[in-house]
């Protein structure tokens, strides 16, 4: 059987082979005869054939009538593109994803490389399923038109990961499960911004966040702090409207003590927490001291003092271009992993130097209720 044995047609098998082949190839460079590749393959003529056809359409070749077939200057009409699943124009959206996208496109145009927008349309708080909204993404890419893959805010899952991965186009993520990515480390981010209220004498500490959050329970009592269940939330998703000013008002529920520190995980819950904060009447910081995770170059409104632990989404995107661009070009990058760096914005606005390893600082114990 020639046409099937591993779910795909025969001739598209040829097809992916011969295009990774090309990818390593010179402009002009002659290719082997039909008959050659036949014989290679495995394959009918008429198979062959088809396969070339189709590289042909892509632009990858040029057969010449009586001289053969080769390699054309297939670079000249790829480009990299930029790819959010996200809706880009969702009010909810976070500001960091929006930046980093569009800070990719000018960093690459500015190195001298074509880059294209993939955008989609999911809503950031609705769970995604895999499947991409940009088709758009999907025919340039079975087109190859795409020398590389810069991915934001998207997790590497779904056929068209799939397709992306079979097909080796170097890509780069900031977004889970890519080989080359770069990260925040959340966990570090939230024992710096836990130090820091313990070092200024708050022990009566809430956390807000989003998922996983065993490991704040699991800072506080390492360092001899109480960690009170009805003081940690993390059961809404950011993006949903009003999730902040809710959590607020749980934790201010959750018992006749209240906290004296508040450390928020993310900038949006941040912007709903900070309206429950004011309806409440908190003095800050003579009742609560407040620490909260900001990306750098947004407006933080509030009438009331908070320290920003900010995360600078213009280093993410050189830190994604820069590996990216080496992949392209056929060079082993330093790391697969790059961490971006955070600093501490005290309200006085003197930055404190990027934080690195944060340091463990014992806290004294909470007496009970």
């Amino acid at each position: 059987m020639e046409r099937r044995s591993s779910g795909r047609p025969l001739h598209r098998r040829i097809l992916d082979a011969i295009r990774a082949e090309i990818a390593s190839c010179k402009p002009g460079e002659k290719l082997e005869s039909q008959n050659e590749l036949a014989m290679r393959f495995k394959a009918s003529a008429l198979t062959v054939r088809e396969a070339l056809s189709a590289l042909a359409e892509e632009g990858l070749i040029e057969r010449r009538r009586g001289s053969g077939t080769y390699v054309s200057d297939w670079r000249n009409r790829q480009h990299i593109g930029v790819l959010i699943e996200m809706d880009i124009a969702h009010p909810r959206t976070s500001y960091f994803y929006r930046r980093v996208t569009q800070q990719l496109r000018v960093i690459l145009r500015e190195r001298g490389y074509r880059e294209q927008l993939y955008a989609g349309h999911h809503p950031p708080d609705d769970p995604w399923n895999g499947e991409l909204t940009c088709r758009e993404f999907l025919e340039d890419l079975n087109r190859g038109l795409l020398r590389g893959l810069a991915v934001v805010g998207t997790d590497a899952r779904g056929a068209w990961f799939d397709e992306v991965r079979r097909r080796g186009l170097p890509v780069v993520g900031a977004g889970a499960g890519y080989e080359y990515r770069v990260t925040i480390d959340m966990r570090r981010l939230m024992l710096a911004g836990l130090d820091y209220l313990l070092a200024h004498g708050r022990r009566r500490l809430a956390y807000m966040a989003w998922g996983k959050a065993g490991d704040f329970s699991a800072a506080l009592k390492e360092r001899g702090v109480e960690a009170r269940s009805g003081w940690i939330r993390h059961d809404l998703h950011p993006s949903a409207q009003g999730a902040g000013w809710e959590e607020l008002r749980e934790i201010w529920a959750a018992c006749p003590d209240k906290p004296d520190g508040l450390l928020i995980s993310d900038d949006i819950l941040f912007s709903d927490a900070r309206a429950a904060i004011s309806d409440l009447g908190v003095r800050v910081p003579d009742e609560l001291m407040v620490v909260s995770h900001a990306n750098r170059g947004i407006c933080f409104p509030a009438s009331f003092p908070v320290t920003r632990i900010e995360v600078d989404p213009d280093v993410c995107a050189q830190a994604i271009c820069a590996t990216l661009i080496d992949l392209v070009e056929g060079r082993t990058p330093a790391s697969k992993v790059i961490e971006t760096p955070f600093w501490i914005v005290p309200p006085s606005g003197a930055t404190l130097p990027a934080v690195e390893e944060p340091a463990a600082t014992p806290g004294q114990t909470c007496k009970e209720d």
